[in-house]
């Protein structure tokens, strides 16, 4: 599934509670009361623990012939499905039996019974001081359950109980974001999650089971939120330099992933193990049109704080953009900060009402939950429905959205795709419950606004008429397809497919085939982005996965999806199984996007194609989070990739045995095959390990654009070879089937060393893999300077995907680190920053000099004004030839190389004069003109670095 909002471990570990573990009874058994009659092998529940008697007795009243005080009648043990052992190290208490090996807690620290007791009430046995009872220490085992996510936004998953357990109530729960968790039948627990925080969280439910109780935890990861972070490069000797220990106080920091149209101002908390303060600020916002020094619009506080003026910072904001704030200084030890933060601009509202047949909603969706997720901005809301099927989710940004309820009982479905494409608006979502065999219309329009849709720009182009996916060619026991038509206007339908009896294995397939490709989907940026869905229930499982064309069908108009379901082959009726599609037009009404879903017997099929190590993924401050792959082309010196990346395939049925597995890329609209023979081995029926390393130089020209792998499964029976329909590897941690290709810069074309600074291992892969367009801007005159690292040792990586390059921010293919133009214009002289800017130092102190002695030969005054005017002269001219690609500049932020490049005086705050000029134009003065993309950050005294838009 892909989803785009929350993330998800795929496993919760859980720790379960072992005294006697029984197997499963269908029957709960009566507690022991004084007074009534028991027969011989009866079961009794008696303090949460099972008993059975011995021998047929009544219990007289005021006897207290219980069953721990009469061992004569009773014996410990049973099968009573409603016994409830110890919580493994929960707090010892009074009252309580407890099982030789059963640990407890006490006074902070874990004991283990040594034999079968009951803790009498006043006797003080505790295991401090019973240690007869007790022995010092004790752990509690640890279990793996398998965690399924089943919604999108990933708002709804759940979980089994192992052994067939059944839960019977959720005792606790504990998380930010957990709104509720309920049983459903079975051993199934279906949790439902509200929105994203920008944070990892951890999550935990404790569950009283038939059998035992469980604790079960686990985190929530997240790829939204802040990104805050500072960017942290090493210097020449490998060291982080002096870097302030500052850092953000989240619980104290408002200012989060989105900033609406409020007046109060935002606040961003420090604090510093070591008491220290910020005692200088400059900032920078970047709209990413383009960025502004912040002045009016923040300060900083006599505490340290920082306040940010959000009405005065609103006229620089810009709907639908993700803005960065860039905050650099120094704190009270003289020690450098810069962090940065990452927001959208908000000024939407989105609300709605679910309805079913144009009537309330039904009382059994009281625990549901509505959920809006952006496609582009990665964030997501959650709403609670109210008593009418109202819901609010406030004010969102400009974006691509999908908006979905989520049923914890996996009944009833509802969903609309639409745009949100002008700020201002508030736009009212009607919701419809989706019935059975049936299809609707749900049309989206901002309240006060007109209909007129978007006009396509002409282009020359064959208009496609519309069709359906190619047939299956397997009988079809159900579908459903939708056309997109409409702007804005959501096209739905939803069938139930009853599937016979001794009928017990199905193959649903999905296949997404859009008009917009090629001509507008392969386009960075396309406006005519149409979204899709499709959705099914089936055995007790659910699964649904939604897009937008320029995420998915960049290369190629068609993408097919499959699924293969064992369903219950005692069942003595038909199983019901619901498969679903939606579909919307995005800025015109013209050119269509089909979806179509069908039922049908198994298949041999790929279920599902996983990355699981090996790359290497830009999770750098403010990165777009894509996976990289490196790839070697024909075109000039080869670096191979030395160390292999890892996938698995699922596949169906299980028993089929593999004879090949075939590797294809997808890229600039072609499919390139890489290998009909990738290494792989079997690591249970139906489960294969693949591995690859693309060593082989590919038929590739880069462009702009991302790339794809898809996987072939090949079987041979009789001579005769069948196979699989591709299927398309997907990144579980970004939910994404896309990734960003990266080509090493001299197998592209000729760098010769001597446009290289810095040591590199080209043994391990080369340290120049980047994207296409810093690859252009590398090779394109006018050349730049010395080039030092790129990106990293992306070709050699460890087992676990980092790479053994140092830089941690050059993870993405477009960053790139170079020398300083030197005084003459060119990267001759040491005043380029050899040795972390020692002679730009050394120069600046002794121009200081020269002109308080007043000398009349100022040599290095000179040397310092030239190295000032043709630094801030190339990276101006930089800066206006990349435009809305340039992300930052970095420079350095030390004192003697600061001041001068950007405010013209010395260290000391003395202007720096002009040689041989006259007042009052004798001083250098400050940098005029200069970018507020060019910025000062910590290490960069010796280069500076180029990042462009991620």
């Amino acid at each position: 599934m892909k989803t785009l909002g929350k993330r998800f471990t795929l496993a919760v570990a859980a720790w379960i509670v072992f005294g006697n573990v029984h197997a499963a009874s269908t029957l709960d058994c009566p507690s022991w009361k004084t007074g009534a009659a028991y027969r011989q092998g009866e079961q009794v529940l008696y303090l949460s623990r099972p008993f059975t008697a011995l021998r047929d007795h009544s219990a007289p009243p005021g006897s207290n012939w219980n069953p721990v005080d009469a061992p004569s009648l009773w014996r410990l043990g049973g099968q009573c499905a409603n016994a409830m052992p110890h919580p493994c190290g929960a707090n010892w208490r009074e009252g309580q039996i407890y099982l030789a090996g059963e640990v407890a807690t006490y006074q902070n620290l874990r004991y283990t019974a040594r034999t079968n007791h009951l803790a009498r009430s006043g006797a003080n046995w505790n295991p401090a001081q019973a240690p007869s009872l007790w022995k010092v220490g004790g752990t509690c085992q640890a279990m793996v359950l398998t965690l399924e996510e089943m919604a999108s936004p990933a708002s709804l998953y759940s979980f089994h109980l192992p052994a067939g357990d059944t839960a019977l109530r959720i005792e606790q729960i504990s998380g930010p974001t957990v709104l509720s968790a309920i049983p459903q039948g079975g051993s199934k627990i279906n949790v439902i999650s509200g929105p994203d925080t920008g944070r990892q969280e951890k999550i935990t439910l404790r569950v009283q089971g038939r059998q035992q109780q469980y604790l079960a935890s686990f985190d929530q990861l997240t790829l939204t939120g802040p990104h805050h972070g500072a960017m942290l490069e090493p210097d020449e000797t490998g060291k982080m330099g002096d870097v302030s220990d500052l850092t953000i106080l989240p619980s104290a920091t408002t200012l989060g992933v989105l900033l609406s149209d409020q007046t109060k101002p935002q606040t961003i908390a420090l604090q510093s193990p070591s008491n220290r303060h910020l005692s200088s600020l400059h900032a920078t916002l970047d709209n990413g049109n383009e960025a502004f020094d912040l002045n009016d619009q923040i300060s900083l506080q006599s505490n340290g704080q920082i306040t940010l003026h959000t009405t005065k910072l609103l006229p620089l904001l810009l709907p639908g953009r993700q803005h960065e704030l860039y905050l650099s200084g120094t704190d009270s030890q003289g020690s450098s900060f810069n962090h940065s933060f990452y927001f959208y601009y908000a000024s939407n509202r989105i609300h709605g009402q679910l309805k079913q047949n144009n009537a309330q909603v039904a009382a059994e969706l009281q625990d549901a939950i509505v959920v809006l997720r952006g496609f582009g901005n990665r964030l997501s809301w959650a709403s609670r429905l109210s008593a009418d099927g109202a819901f609010d989710f406030g004010t969102v940004p400009i974006d691509n959205y999908l908006v979905e309820l989520i049923d914890p009982h996996e009944r009833h479905s509802a969903n609309a795709l639409f745009l949100v494409k002008q700020a201002g608006q508030t736009i009212f979502v009607p919701l419809e419950l989706t019935q059975p065999n049936s299809a609707a219309k749900i049309k989206i329009q901002p309240l006060g606004l007109g209909n007129r849709p978007f006009r396509r720009p002409s282009i020359a182009r064959t208009q496609k008429v519309a069709r359906p996916p190619r047939p299956i060619q397997s009988p079809g026991l159900g579908s459903v397809n939708v056309a997109s038509a409409w702007e804005n206007v959501t096209i739905q339908q939803e069938k139930e497919v009853s599937i016979p009896v001794g009928i017990n294995k199905i193959n649903i397939q999905a296949s997404v085939y859009t008009n917009e490709y090629p001509n507008y989907s392969s386009i960075p940026g396309n406006r005519f982005n149409d979204s899709w869905r499709y959705w099914w229930t089936c055995a007790g499982q659910q699964y649904n996965q939604a897009g937008q064309v320029n995420d998915s069908h960049t290369n190629a108009a068609e993408r097919q999806f499959s699924h293969n379901l064992s369903l219950d082959p005692k069942r003595a009726t038909p199983a019901l199984c619901r498969i679903g599609a939606s579909a919307v037009n995005i800025g015109d009404s013209m050119v269509s996007t089909n979806v179509h879903v069908q039922i049908q017997g198994e298949l041999f099929s790929i279920d599902k194609v996983e990355y699981k190590n090996g790359l290497w993924r830009d999770d750098s401050r403010g990165g777009n989070q894509l996976y990289n792959v490196s790839l070697p082309t024909q075109l000039g010196q080869q670096f191979g990739i030395k160390r292999p990346w890892n996938m698995e395939i699922v596949y169906s049925p299980a028993d089929t045995p593999i004879h090949k597995v075939g590797l294809d890329l997808l890229y600039d609209g072609k499919r390139v095959p890489l290998t009909k023979n990738a290494s792989f081995s079997q690591t249970r029926p139906g489960l294969l390990k693949v591995s690859y390393a693309a060593t082989q130089p590919l038929p590739l020209q880069p462009v702009y654009g991302l790339a794809q792998l898809e996987a072939t499964l090949y079987t041979e029976k009789d001579g005769v070879e069948n196979s699989t329909l591709p299927q398309a590897m997907i990144f579980p941690l970004t939910r994404k089937d896309s990734f960003q290709p990266l080509f090493e810069i001299r197998n592209v074309f000729s760098m010769p060393e001597s446009r290289r600074y810095g040591p590199r291992d080209d043994a391990t892969g080369g340290d120049g893999w980047l994207r296409n367009d810093m690859l252009n801007l590398l090779r394109t005159p006018p050349m730049l300077p010395l080039l030092g690292d790129i990106s990293g040792e992306h070709g050699w990586q460890d087992a676990s995907g980092k790479a053994m390059g140092a830089h941690s921010t050059h993870k993405g293919g477009y960053d790139a680190d170079l020398r300083y133009w030197d005084e003459n214009g060119r990267w001759d002289s040491p005043m380029r920053g050899d040795n972390d800017g020692a002679e730009i130092a050394r120069v600046v102190e002794a121009a200081r000099a020269e002109v308080k002695a007043g000398s009349t030969s100022q040599p290095n005054l000179n040397r310092l004004v030239n190295w000032v005017n043709s630094n801030r002269n190339q990276l101006n001219a930089l800066e206006a030839r990349l435009g809305s690609q340039l992300r930052k500049i970095y420079v350095g932020d030390k004192a003697w190389f600061a001041r001068p490049l950007l405010e013209g005086r010395f260290p000391d705050g003395t202007h720096i004069p002009l040689p041989g000029a006259k007042a009052p134009n004798n001083i250098l003065g400050p940098w005029a003109n200069k970018s507020s993309k060019i910025v000062p950050t910590v290490n960069h005294n010796h280069h500076f670095h180029i990042r462009l838009a991620p």
